[in-house]
């Protein structure tokens, strides 16, 4: 950079692409005063210019093919940590935000960071699952971290600054313009040990995101999900071109050489009593209605509502709005 703003006309005019009169510009636009109020009304904005060449710049960030030389800064940046990407589609269905937030919840139990994209749906549900389980969480944007994209986040980038990092490789001011975002995800899975696709279509960003992992040398993941589902397409194709199928964090753990807890959520055995086994044993991941299930076990109303407050309580069942009630992966 240094080179770049000291470069005279000559050398400016050997770089491919450069006419005489973008030479002319640059080196006409080369203002010391103004660069330093720049920097100034940067900092004042709570935000920290981060060069490739800082020893706090994201580790594994620059070992990707096209790293950003310059990134904008909240919060802090955890280099010792193994991170996870966990994203999906912006218009999730409410497993996919259940699963999206149990997923961050339990990699946050092993120290494990998680870095998304703080869009709606299941990136919004992962940065959530992180703070909720005390963990590290990092949100990469596609504007200036002086916008609050989508708005409905703001309380939401306010706690991610405070426990974890906002990243943008666009100064401050930058819009959320379309074409910024599919930038923006070779960050997000440029800064992970691995990827996790909840949700996608066929035409998800997501997608995006798990090509960019690919070329980068990530593991890739995808949750399966129902054959009948349109935002499960995506990931179920990537399950059919060789994703890995996440069904269980041990997945995760296992290629992170991380030991898994011997007391792991998904392990409830000799906890429950036998009403307790049998509702959990009724259920799976698609959420049921309570009548549905009664009828099905033929239980009472007031046995039934008595179990599933204990299962939801245990945190292995997840009441959802309507009397619906879902196991929880």
């Amino acid at each position: 950079l240094k080179e770049a703003w000291l470069a005279g006309a000559d050398d400016i005019m050997k770089i491919d692409g450069i006419s005489n009169s973008m030479c002319r510009k640059i080196i006409q636009r080369r203002d010391a005063d103004r660069l330093k109020k720049e920097i100034e009304s940067i900092a004042l904005k709570g935000i920290k210019i981060l060069t490739i060449d800082d020893e706090a710049y994201p580790k594994r960030l620059k070992e990707i093919f096209d790293p950003p030389h310059v990134i904008y800064i909240k919060g802090n940046i955890n280099n010792d940590l193994k991170c996870i990407g966990i994203v999906g589609t912006r218009k999730c269905t409410q497993y996919g935000r259940i699963v999206a937030r149990e997923i961050s919840k339990l990699i946050c139990e092993y120290n494990i960071g998680v870095i998304s994209g703080m869009a709606r749906g299941i990136d919004t549900e992962a940065h959530i699952g992180a703070l909720e389980e005390g963990g590290y969480t990092c949100a990469v944007l596609g504007c200036g971290l002086d916008i609050v994209y989508p708005p409905e986040n703001s309380k939401l980038m306010c706690s991610i600054e405070k426990y974890g990092a906002l990243i943008s490789e666009y100064p401050p001011t930058i819009q959320p313009f379309a074409g910024n975002f599919p930038a923006r995800n070779r960050i997000i899975s440029g800064m992970c040990d691995a990827v996790v696709i909840v949700e996608a279509g066929e035409r998800s960003g997501a997608l995006i995101t798990a090509d960019f992992a690919l070329e980068q040398g990530r593991d890739v993941y995808a949750v399966p999900g129902s054959i009948l589902s349109n935002v499960s397409k995506g990931t179920n194709h990537l399950i059919k071109e060789g994703a890995k199928p996440l069904t269980d964090i041990s997945d995760i753990l296992y290629e992170l050489n991380i030991e898994s807890k011997t007391a792991d959520r998904g392990h409830y055995g000799e906890n429950l009593d036998i009403r307790e086994k049998m509702i959990v044993d009724a259920l799976s991941d698609c959420p049921i209605h309570i009548d549905d299930l009664m009828r099905r076990l033929s239980l009472r109303v007031s046995e039934i509502n008595s179990v599933i407050t204990c299962l939801e309580m245990k945190g292995i069942i997840k009441i959802l709005p309507g009397k619906y009630i879902v196991k929880i992966f």
